[in-house]
């Protein structure tokens, strides 16, 4: 039965011509629940997995492509050419990156490659400068670590050369996950929140971090606890606006009332212009 819920989670995520090259297993799981109880309890939805949040379509890739990465990761030493469809860099369309793929990231409905970069290329006259800011959707620069789309991706082929991988790297340190996820602080930072009871009950059920203390207030609760200042959580307080206050830091306060004060601004303009 568990094993049925990840194929289904894993189809709902975007993994669907992955978890295709699975049939025997998966046909195998579904198998053993019908010798066990004679019905189709996928069918008839007995067992299912979903999320409460919207899900976007997952960015369309080359197959072809993710085959190639996969075979470099477990090869190990080869290094892989890519045409690379860069965003806001200008009128440039398409650029060139000789890299060493390092992991891939299974994330947000997308896949993403994490590499260091070796060489790159762009159209004449069109090179980022030097003091522009890259992120995720070009690479930070010869030398550097990065993360790149999947579905961006033109081509991809290998290349004999062997990069030398740095000894110190480690994919789980923020400097990475900077480059996956979008990441204000450099490690968790203290938070203070004010509760309506709906809020605190759900996160008394699902914490938001691993320690957190909540303490009852005059008609509401406040919550203290540590946590990075990432885009998750900048998405979780304003999608709970209603429910949630933030007190500190004086600048995650700040953020949310300003995206609050744009929305307002804009549903406001809409209704004068009718």
């Amino acid at each position: 039965m568990t094993l049925t819920a990840i194929f289904q989670h894993a189809d709902r995520f975007g993994f669907r011509s992955d978890t295709e090259d699975l049939a025997k297993l998966r046909e195998y799981a579904s198998t053993e629940l019908w010798k066990k109880t004679h019905r189709d309890l996928v069918a008839e939805g007995r067992i299912t997995t979903g999320t409460r949040f919207t899900v976007l379509k997952p960015g369309a890739y080359k197959e072809e492509h993710l085959r190639v990465i996969q075979e470099a990761l477990l090869d190990g030493v080869i290094s892989l050419d890519i045409v690379y469809r860069p965003r806001d860099a200008g009128n440039a369309e398409t650029c060139w990156y000789r890299l060493k793929p390092l992991a891939l990231s299974y994330q947000d409905s997308n896949i993403y490659l994490t590499a260091l970069v070796h060489q790159e290329q762009w159209p004449e006259g069109l090179e980022p400068p030097a003091d522009a800011p890259r992120g995720k959707y070009s690479s930070n620069g010869p030398g550097k670590t990065c993360a790149l789309m999947l579905h961006r991706m033109v081509e991809v082929k290998t290349h004999w050369m062997e990069i030398p991988e740095r000894t110190a790297y480690d994919l789980r340190s923020v400097e990475v996950q900077k480059d996956l996820m979008t990441i204000h602080s450099d490690g968790p930072i203290d938070i203070e929140l004010r509760l309506s009871d709906n809020l605190h009950n759900r996160l008394s059920e699902n914490p938001l971090a691993e320690g957190q203390v909540m303490t009852p207030s005059a008609e509401s609760w406040m919550l203290k606890c540590q946590i990075a200042d990432t885009q998750g959580l900048r998405l979780f307080l304003l999608g709970n606006a209603g429910d949630i206050q933030v007190v500190a830091p004086r600048h995650l306060r700040d953020h949310v009332r300003g995206v609050l004060k744009q929305a307002l601004e804009i549903y406001d303009s809409e209704l004068s212009s009718r």
